[in-house]
């Protein structure tokens, strides 16, 4: 028998939501990069996570069970010790795994032999001093959208927390933003440009943020919207610089700089042109799944 307790809270064994279908990458595919503790695509055969246990340090891969995070086995594996992701699979398909191979940079999903959860789902926690991932391969394409399910552990960062950061000098992605208490900002800039910034409000609940940056380097459009309500938008010159920067989830350099403090169950990114047609369908998946909003 599942138990739960409190939020984020601890869960022991079981699993928690029921499998939505079709699963999302079914319907929607093309993710650029796709990181989830559920089962986004009926064609990916891998599994969710590596785990490392603190009891020894071995490493185990955990699996789905009925498309969700299989719970059970990863609670066999780690015992009552606590446990630590050194691999978040990529499921597009484009093998982009976000990594950590430093035991004290690897953000935790076990606690004392209970999963770490945020209402009712498991989730990952990332600190917000050491913690966070490096995909392994970069992100191209002038253009893109991303899916960021997300609980904060405060609306007021002593920093900066990076959620995902395709590094320039300034950075081009999403962060918990530091100068504005209880938002977060999608940011597109060069090291030759002024950024160009919109923000969305949050508070400490699970949070949908999707964040859109469309036709770059011409009339384009930025917008961000939490739990499917548009909050800002930008329309006009998007600075655009291809990528030649690591990728981060949760920091935005490998000094750790900038880190994320709270927990993230899923990030999807898209890639291309258009990217505002299938914005609905791709939330109302999500949050048919995590009960959001």
């Amino acid at each position: 028998m599942a138990i739960i307790l409190g939020g984020p809270g601890i869960f022991l064994g079981g699993t928690s939501t029921p499998p939505v279908t079709p699963l999302l990458l079914d319907t929607y595919g093309g993710a650029a990069v796709a990181y989830s503790l559920r089962k986004l695509s009926s064609t990916y055969s891998g599994s969710a996570i590596r785990v490392r246990r603190s009891s020894d340090n071995a490493e185990q891969d955990i699996g789905f069970v009925s498309g969700d995070l299989d719970t059970s086995s990863l609670l066999s594996f780690v015992g009552a010790n606590n446990g630590f992701i050194t691999t978040w699979y990529d499921q597009s398909g484009n093998s982009r795994d976000a990594e950590q191979s430093s035991n004290t940079n690897q953000p935790q999903i076990v606690l004392s032999g209970s999963v770490v959860m945020v209402d009712g789902n498991p989730s990952i926690q990332f600190d917000g001093n050491n913690t966070y991932f490096v995909i392994s391969s970069n992100i191209t394409g002038e253009g893109f959208s991303i899916y960021t399910t997300f609980k904060a552990n405060s609306q007021d960062p002593a920093q900066d927390g990076w959620l995902f950061d395709n590094l320039t000098s300034y950075g081009r992605g999403l962060l918990h933003d530091d100068y504005l208490s209880g938002r977060v900002t999608l940011i597109s800039d060069t090291s030759a440009t002024t950024p160009i910034r919109v923000r969305s409000s949050i508070d400490t609940n699970l949070n949908l943020i999707t964040g859109i940056i469309d036709n770059d380097n011409s009339n384009g459009t930025m917008e961000i919207f939490k739990n499917s309500i548009s909050e800002d938008s930008f329309t006009g010159i998007i600075p655009y610089e291809e990528n030649l920067f690591t990728q981060y989830i949760g920091a935005g350099t490998s000094s750790p700089n900038e880190v994320f403090n709270g927990n993230i169950l899923e990030l999807i990114v898209y890639t291309g042109s258009d990217l505002f047609s299938d914005r609905v369908g791709i939330e109302t998946n999500i949050n048919d799944y995590y009960s959001i909003y």
